[in-house]
């Protein structure tokens, strides 16, 4: 799997979980981006954080269609509009993964709970800090799959 390409997986929020996949080796983990007061600060802690990955080969993120505020509508599209910019800039594709797909892919169930998403990391070797990670591991896993290259069954600890 050394070949493969390097990717990034994002479960997109506040409560950003991420995934990475470079030379066969996997790092993950999950951060709060709402870190200050200021209006901005979670997009510019977003932003520092993909310029921490600027030298990956694609990227996947899950697709919410819906949210439960108006408020969390409007952050999760100032995110993906960061995130589309972002790889725009650095020249890598930008792919979509629909939530209830994710869920089937990595539990068998298009409408897992978040312990579920998380006991299925922990049953495949990971320890994820939260559901964030374990989205994102899920994703990541997925975008493996999409790509026809076999994820590793062990995590690689950070």
């Amino acid at each position: 799997m050394t070949d493969s390409p390097t990717i990034l997986a994002i479960d997109l929020g506040t409560k950003l979980g991420w995934a990475l996949c470079r030379g066969g080796e996997i790092t993950s983990g999950a951060c709060n981006l709402n870190i200050n007061d200021s209006k901005c600060g979670r997009f510019n802690n977003f932003n520092k954080f993909l310029q921490q990955h600027d030298d990956i080969d694609l990227v996947y993120y899950e697709y919410v269609r819906r949210h439960t505020t108006t408020k969390a509508a409007h952050v999760y599209g100032g995110f993906q509009t960061l995130l589309w910019m972002f790889c725009d800039h650095v020249g890598v594709p930008c792919r979509i993964l629909e939530i209830g797909t994710i869920k089937k892919h990595w539990t068998g169930s298009g409408n897992a709970k978040k312990p579920v998403m998380i006991q299925e990391a922990i049953r495949r070797g990971f320890n994820p800090k939260d559901d964030n990670e374990a989205d994102a591991l899920a994703i990541l896993d997925l975008a493996l799959v999409n790509l026809g290259v076999k994820p590793p069954v062990q995590a690689s600890l950070v």
